[in-house]
């Protein structure tokens, strides 16, 4: 049975609009993942830099013994 122009038409807009829908997911998710990779990078250079701080004031405020 042979489609009317307006069936195929509606078909294309369908297929159109499924095809931008996915693109707009990949985006996002791709755009979630950099999020993600940004916040764990910053939470552990927070965490390492927090480390160093205490490691220095420790070393620091510890008794030196005299020469």
């Amino acid at each position: 049975m042979k489609k009317s122009s307006k069936e195929v038409r509606e078909e294309k807009t369908e297929t159109c609009e499924n095809n931008k829908a996915t693109k707009r997911i990949r985006f996002y998710q791709r755009y979630i993942a950099q999020f993600i990779e940004i916040a764990v990078s910053m939470s552990v250079s927070v965490m390492a830099a927090g480390s160093a701080c205490l490691i220095l004031n420790v070393r620091a405020a510890s008794p030196r013994s005299p020469d």
